[in-house]
């Protein structure tokens, strides 16, 4: 009998992004393959599924923004970016900056089983949702856990997808981001309001997740980075794909302390993610930040001491200055490129409210949030071609994902839609599904349209 499919949820810098990797890692190893049905929808995704990105570059490009555009590879995917679960599908967030003018995100829904699709489905949210959501009641469920002191230092030395694009540009290969990130980061730790939410996103988080903890099998991220093999060991058990801690060794071996995230090639910081790191650069106005937003007792349930303190005797350098400048009142920043300052704002787990973004209204299928752009018209109609083409792709999506691929024909459907989805992706995804489907009917509908 074939393993069941899996599903991982955790809140970013949890180690959310490993436990999906190794998870996918221990199918490879176990020869788990992909069913018809994904490979049918993954070679859709992966081609057509561009379209609604392809026509929002046409906006930029027509502005004659094309050059400037960043818009990270991750995020041009279909299913690409930060999603969760709402009543009308699940919603992507996709991420938009030009240099000099500011940055926007798009909010993009679609029918949520095309989540089938993924090697390991995946969400920062939903706990108490996805057990009972079909075609996912009967994944097999993961979450990944991590002391909130850990994920709060993380998320404040973190760099987003669009950060890394703009970096990737502009600064030459092989550029030391750490400088930045710590200049950065000093702004997050002594602007009091934006660490404090950071700290009350994760509490509502942790708030969700808990009561259906036991519905997950739970990863926590000082075991995996401590005792990588044996932690994998019992993760494969749970997944039905055993694995030998020798096999898992040469896995953590292969993924262990590198980039996962593809064209975000700087989400993971080198020379770091070490269990207690955030004692070397948090001081002890962080912890009680983190405690007054309510994260005690949710770490208390977890297995962390929300008592913990950092000795400033034992404080770094770095420590030194931010807890100088709190104590000043002082808020560091110290960042002379304001673009980079600006794209590489949170505004994924954060508690972006009172930071005076822009918040437009949900459209059937789109919608733009957080919002700093300075060309309001620009953004209206990016806007305009995202709720379009996602218009366009839902209907087709619709018809579809409600295919039996063993008994229906896709590529025929495909074809029907050739004139609504006006895209040159046609081609390119008619051959792609076509290799998708199992040898004999492959040869079939070769035959048929000889």
């Amino acid at each position: 009998m074939a393993p069941r499919p899996l599903l991982a949820i955790g809140a970013p810098r949890s180690g959310f992004s490993l436990l999906i990797s190794v998870l996918i890692e221990l199918r490879i190893a176990a020869g788990v393959r992909a069913t018809r049905r994904q490979r049918v929808l993954r070679a859709m995704e992966g081609t057509l599924g561009r379209v609604v990105a392809d026509r929002i570059e046409a906006v930029f490009r027509d502005a004659g923004l094309g050059g400037k555009l960043l818009y990270n590879d991750n995020f041009k995917r279909l299913t690409g970016g930060p999603r969760w679960l709402e009543p009308e599908g699940v919603v992507f967030r996709k991420y938009f900056g030009v240099p000099g003018m500011g940055d926007f995100t798009v909010l993009t829904r679609h029918p949520a089983v095309l989540l089938e699709a993924d090697e390991v489905v995946h969400s920062h949210t939903g706990a108490g949702t996805w057990p009972g959501l079909a075609p996912f009641a009967g994944h097999l469920r993961f979450a990944s856990v991590r002391n909130p002191f850990g994920i709060l230092n993380s998320a404040v030395f973190s760099i987003n997808a669009l950060t890394s694009e703009y970096l990737q540009r502009k600064y030459p290969s092989g550029h030391d981001a750490e400088p930045l990130r710590q200049r950065l980061a000093e702004y997050k730790l002594t602007d009091r309001r934006f660490f404090a939410s950071l700290a009350k996103h994760l509490a509502r988080e942790l708030e969700a997740y808990l009561p259906h903890r036991g519905r997950y099998t739970e990863m926590r991220w000082e075991d995996l980075i401590q005792q990588p093999a044996p932690t994998m060991v019992r993760l494969a058990a749970a997944a039905q794909t055993p694995v030998s801690e020798a096999a898992a060794g040469r896995i953590w071996k292969r993924i262990g302390y590198r980039n996962l995230t593809g064209a975000h090639r700087h989400n993971f910081r080198e020379g770091h993610g070490r269990v207690g790191d955030w004692k070397r650069w948090l001081v002890d106005e962080h912890l009680e930040m983190a405690r007054a937003a309510g994260l005690g007792p949710l770490m208390r349930e977890l297995g962390y001491d929300p008592a913990e303190r950092i000795d400033p005797a034992s404080h770094t350098p770095f420590q030194r200055k931010v807890a100088a400048a709190l104590a000043a009142g002082q808020v560091l920043d110290e960042t002379e490129d304001r673009d980079l300052f600006t794209f590489a704002f949170n505004k994924t787990n954060i508690d972006f409210s009172q930071f005076g973004f822009r918040i437009g209204e949900w459209r059937a299928h789109t919608r733009i949030e957080r919002s700093c752009f300075t060309d309001e018209a620009l953004e209206g109609r990016v806007s305009d071609a995202a709720e379009s083409a996602c218009a366009a792709m839902n209907g087709f999506l619709d018809e579809f994902l409600a295919l039996d691929f063993d008994r229906e024909d896709p590529v025929a459907l495909l074809d029907a839609h050739r004139g609504r989805l006006d895209s040159g992706r046609f081609d390119e995804a008619r051959k792609a599904i076509v290799a998708a489907l199992p040898e004999p009917r492959r040869s079939l509908l070769s035959w048929l349209r000889r």
